[in-house]
């Protein structure tokens, strides 16, 4: 009767305690209510609706960087990017707190965002763990990332959130109201990890990787255009990527007729890439349809939107300290050579998403 007594009182006394402070185990409530957070997400994502209101609904809403911190970075192996939806919670969590600022500035609208590509997010996570394996394995901690467009973060945050490694160089004109309280988050949240240049991207990015006082003798791993600039993806693979990096661009209704970034005309980016010998190894998806839930620059609520994207490997022949001052011709060795995807990338693997590449 006695320890009965005693067991009701202990009882009532951790029911007292707040969830996280349950003396001896602080761990274990920590990895259960990540645990139903992250079964929350995979919920919310599998409706594919281009909005946030669904993981907004289905995370705890984090209202300081501090919380964030917090958070769980992706640690998981991505075995089939495509088939399993893997964006980490922590990037969740930066994408309510960037829609928070976003919302402060009402007649100033988002051009768009990765969150609206949910393939996408889950192969850039897997692509950041490749890099960081590999990496590792030659002894450099850090998988450096660079981006043109910063827009309202969205992308940022979820390079950070793929891997403690990642520091990314963010190239923007920073001239929307939201984007500088975005980017001092981003910082509060992701201490020196994040770096900005502000600027028209078609001279920052150039001017950057050539100045000695900027970041010319380290390369990116792995580079993502996204912005309005008509020759972003050819200086960042030109400038500031290195031999063996990836190259990344933003997802576009269709790269067999986008006219500036992928194929849809002899000087669209992709297609001159191929063409001059800089990439090879291209892979091209298709995201699953969405639905928008609010107005973006290019888009208005309501409208549908299945968009495309490609990935590919730099043959390390094109950049210009590598003795070519333009993109390269395809005449010379380079120095990083020809070398593979990761496993899944070249494996018959996610087939129900992938496209042709157009000829």
């Amino acid at each position: 009767f006695l320890f009965v007594n005693c067991l009701c009182c202990l009882l009532l006394f951790l029911s007292s305690r707040r969830h996280e402070d349950v003396v001896g185990v602080p761990w274990l409530t920590s990895y259960l209510r990540h645990s139903k957070r992250h079964r929350s997400t995979k919920t919310a994502l599998a409706t594919r609706d281009g909005g946030h209101s669904n993981y907004r609904a289905a995370h705890e809403i984090k209202k300081s960087s501090s919380s964030l911190l917090s958070s769980p970075i992706s640690t998981k192996r991505i075995t089939d990017p495509c088939n399993e939806t893997h964006v980490p919670p922590s990037a969740h969590d930066a994408w309510t707190a960037l829609d928070e600022i976003v919302a402060k500035t009402p007649r100033q609208r988002q051009s768009g965002g990765i969150f609206l590509y949910p393939r996408q997010s889950s192969i850039l996570v897997a692509l950041v763990q490749s890099l960081h394996d590999h990496n590792s394995a030659k002894n450099d901690t850090i998988v450096r990332v660079c981006e043109t467009g910063f827009g309202a973060g969205h992308s940022a945050a979820l390079f950070l959130s793929s891997s403690p490694a990642v520091r990314i160089i963010t190239f923007d004109k920073f001239d929307r109201a939201y984007q500088q309280p975005s980017f001092e988050y981003l910082s509060r949240s992701f201490p020196g990890r994040v770096r900005r240049v502000i600027g028209d991207s078609c001279r920052t990015v150039p001017r950057y990787f050539r100045d000695d006082d900027g970041g010319g003798a380290e390369r990116c791993d792995l580079i993502h255009g996204s912005s309005l600039c008509h020759t972003d993806n050819l200086d960042l693979v030109k400038f500031a990527l290195r031999s063996e990096g990836i190259v990344t661009s933003t997802a576009m209704h269709s790269i067999s007729n986008d006219r500036s970034v992928y194929f849809g005309s002899g000087k669209a980016q992709w297609r001159v890439l191929r063409e001059k010998m800089c990439i090879n190894d291209i892979v091209c998806f298709k995201e699953e349809g969405n639905v928008l839930e609010k107005d973006f620059i290019f888009s208005r609520k309501g409208a549908s939107m299945a968009h495309e994207f490609c990935v590919a490997k730099s043959s390390g022949r094109c950049h210009y300290l590598d003795g070519n001052d333009g993109v390269a011709d395809g005449g010379g060795a380079g120095r990083g050579g020809r070398s593979s995807l990761p496993l899944w990338m070249r494996a018959d693997v996610c087939l129900s998403a992938r496209i042709e590449v157009p000829t």
